[in-house]
């Protein structure tokens, strides 16, 4: 015995795939950014004068050069 499913079943079926992978996804980002606060990593690049350094002297992204 075969099963088949209808389109509508299939549409229904991969929207919950889609929607199960984009939570996964957003799950390891929050896990990550967890982890950078437990390892005092946002803390660091706060007080960092080389972030503040690089943010400023960044060009527009018009202006990008290729070599």
């Amino acid at each position: 015995m075969t099963m088949t499913m209808s389109e509508t079943e299939a549409a229904a079926a991969e929207d919950v795939t889609d929607r199960l992978f984009g939570e996964g996804v957003g799950a390891l980002h929050l896990m990550g950014v967890h982890l950078g606060v437990e390892l005092g990593l946002y803390r660091h690049l706060a007080g960092s004068r080389v972030l503040e350094e690089r943010m400023t002297s960044r060009r527009p992204m018009g202006a990008l050069e290729l070599t």
